[in-house]
């Protein structure tokens, strides 16, 4: 940076600004995309009755249409409790009095942004917690297995098992969830968990 020269001695800015480089935010992927927002007002606690499908079927020409009811003990019901969770910006009188809505506007940037991550993290921790073990490969399998399929079926380049997972490993995740009532349309792994 160079200084205007005024008699022979430099001259300092009385402002000196900094560019702040805010912190790289990872892309929120969980709750824009598998969870829906439910609009709550005046409710800690709601209780959300699962309604079960009608069936329609064929009728011969001149046959009764048959009756159908709503099935509403069709599953089970989903309790959604109102949590509180935030965080506290401290913004100091001079920052309020000099003006300074630029570094206002980065605390509160940053405050948003660490909101956003937090969701992102207890969303995580609710698939998880929510999720049904199908595959484990933590232990050998044995007759007594507690889980559904027992291990992955992948191998690694001499045919020995390396617990990679297979093609026909996600297809037996699809027939698990298909055979239970549910369309699986979103899959989270690991990119290294497929065999090569």
């Amino acid at each position: 940076m160079k200084y205007p020269v005024t008699g022979g001695r430099k001259v300092i800015p009385t402002v000196v600004t900094t560019i702040v480089r805010e912190a790289l935010e990872p892309n929120l992927l969980m709750v824009p995309n598998l969870f829906t927002p439910l609009n709550l007002p005046m409710a800690r606690i709601v209780q959300i009755g699962a309604v079960g499908s009608m069936y329609a079927e064929e009728i011969a020409e001149g046959g009764e249409y048959p009756q159908r009811d709503l099935d509403l003990d069709g599953g089970n019901s989903v309790s959604v409790a109102i949590t509180k969770h935030g965080l506290q910006v401290m913004i100091t009188d001079e920052a309020i009095e000099d003006s300074s809505w630029d570094i206002i506007g980065m605390w509160l940037r940053a405050a948003g942004k660490a909101l956003a991550r937090h969701k992102e993290v207890s969303a995580a921790k609710l698939i998880n917690e929510l999720g049904v073990t199908v595959f484990d490969n933590s232990s050998p399998t044995t007759t007594a297995d507690p889980n559904e399929y027992g291990t992955t079926t992948g191998r690694d380049i001499t045919g020995a098992f390396n617990g990679s997972m297979t093609l026909n490993d996600i297809f037996d995740l699809y027939a698990f969830m298909a055979m239970r009532g549910f369309i699986p349309d979103t899959l989270i792994m690991h990119p290294l968990r497929l065999a090569a």
